[in-house]
């Protein structure tokens, strides 16, 4: 299913909430997606495509709100603990169901009802255009030469492209120093800045960079290309 008609399908699971026990109109207020990472990650950039689009048939605002933090539980706690009623919903990604097995959180995935699968993505390994590894064959090279020297940012520890990271880094035979961020957004403005080698975060997060020049892909970890 394309994101176009993943949004209008969004829409109309809002107006099927409107066939009532009660004859109330819905939505009479605006409905909020929580995000549980920063602001300019994979996350955060695709639920706001969605929520502008799904606006527009429902006639009120869907708005982000960006709550980072603990991983995801910081956001994953405030959409599980708001009231049932239609007007939050909570973006649900692998830490929703990795994290209670990780630390102890108030929340599983049973608290929460999924409503539709948005997106399916890859991870990849970016760098910048002007790191001395020109293949991934001499990042690995370096990496195994100089154990955990390469520092390499995710969106948070625990998540999806850290533990894709980790998979790598054990398949590959290597060891990588990881850095936590708040989200995908950050990790890649450290990477921009010089202040880590390398990041695992998904296609949305860096491929402008890509495109701009200014990143390169070492790695895609799907069966087809970009």
């Amino acid at each position: 299913m394309g994101m176009e008609r993943k949004m209008v399908a969004m829409a109309l699971f809002f107006l099927l909430l409107a066939v009532p026990l009660h004859a109330a109109e819905f939505p009479t207020k605006e409905v909020q997606i929580i995000i549980p990472w920063a602001a300019g990650g994979a996350t955060d950039l695709i639920f706001r495509a969605l929520a502008a689009t799904t606006g527009k048939y429902l006639g009120k605002a869907v708005v982000v709100v960006n709550r980072p933090g603990g991983g995801g539980a910081v956001g994953y706690t405030e959409g599980m603990q708001a009231k049932p009623d239609g007007y939050t919903l909570t973006s649900a990604v692998t830490p929703l169901t990795i994290l209670p097995h990780q630390v102890s959180t108030a929340f599983t995935y049973r608290n929460f009802e999924p409503v539709i699968n948005v997106v399916s993505d890859p991870s990849m390994f970016l760098v910048r255009s002007d790191a001395p590894w020109k293949s991934l064959k001499e990042f690995l090279d370096y990496a195994k030469k100089n154990p955990s020297m390469i520092t390499v940012g995710n969106s948070g520890a625990g998540g999806g492209v850290h533990l894709v990271a980790l998979a790598f880094e054990r398949a590959a035979g290597v060891r990588f120093n990881h850095i936590p961020f708040s989200g995908g957004g950050p990790s890649v403005t450290a990477l921009l800045g010089g202040h880590v080698n390398a990041v695992s975060v998904s296609p949305p997060e860096g491929i402008s960079h890509v495109q701009a020049g200014k990143l390169k892909i070492l790695a895609l970890f799907s069966e087809k290309r970009l």
